[in-house]
């Protein structure tokens, strides 16, 4: 239950709607601070999506306009696309910039939110697979600012499978096996050792899920 309750944790902090992007015009640094942490993870296993909401059932797609300026001057605008995601930019100094949005406040809002990917190899790099876990404990750091001391760190992955299963840990001294428990999960601990050696994993199968724990 750990991992479940970290996991809600993530999700109740990454994905509440960005209040600023309920006004027609409001600043972008908070925003732009949040993408830029996302830009900066290295894991291909953890992705964020920033998406338009409308509220109003009057209001199309193409109704809607999103567009930055900065000191009154228009540095760009925001591609919409057909499922309502948007490629909303990244600016190393976003003082003095807007966001701006031609629609009245409380019809539309915009929500940003991240997701873990499923594995897709039986097969990774010790590193590949354990920086999900820099990624996250640095996201969740920067979003809890101040409060980071109260955030806790993730330090383990557990993997859930739809079957029996082993996870193998193939270092030079020795392997490490692992075996499925009765839930069909594996919870494997990083180790300073191992991310220096950087052996290879090897999955008997693959994961349904895999999700961080502390």
């Amino acid at each position: 239950m750990k991992g479940l309750s970290i996991l809600i944790y993530m999700l109740v902090l990454i994905t509440t709607p960005v209040s600023m992007a309920s006004e027609r015009s409001s600043d972008y640094a908070k925003l732009n601070s949040i993408l830029s942490l996302l830009k900066a993870v290295k894991s291909p296993y953890l992705s964020g999506k920033a998406q338009l909401e409308i509220k109003n059932e009057t209001i199309q797609l193409d109704d809607v306009k999103i567009w930055f300026t900065k000191d009154g001057n228009l540095l760009s605008e925001v591609k919409i696309g057909a499922d309502a995601t948007l490629d909303l930019p990244v600016y190393e100094d976003a003082k003095n910039i807007k966001m701006h949005v031609n629609q009245e406040k409380d019809d539309v809002s915009i929500s940003l939110s991240t997701k873990i990917k499923e594995l897709d190899v039986t097969e990774i790099a010790y590193n590949g697979l354990f920086v999900l876990l820099d990624d996250i404990n640095s996201f969740m750091d920067g979003m809890a600012g101040g409060m980071s001391f109260m955030v806790p760190t993730m330090d383990a992955i557990k993997f859930k499978f739809a079957s029996d299963a082993t996870i193998e840990v193939l270092s030079a001294k020795q392997v490490y096996r692992f075996q499925t428990n009765r839930e069909h999960e594996i919870s494997i601990d990083v180790s300073k050792k191992l991310r220096k050696e950087n052996p290879m994993v090897r999955f008997s199968q693959l994961p349904t899920t895999m999700s961080p724990e502390d």
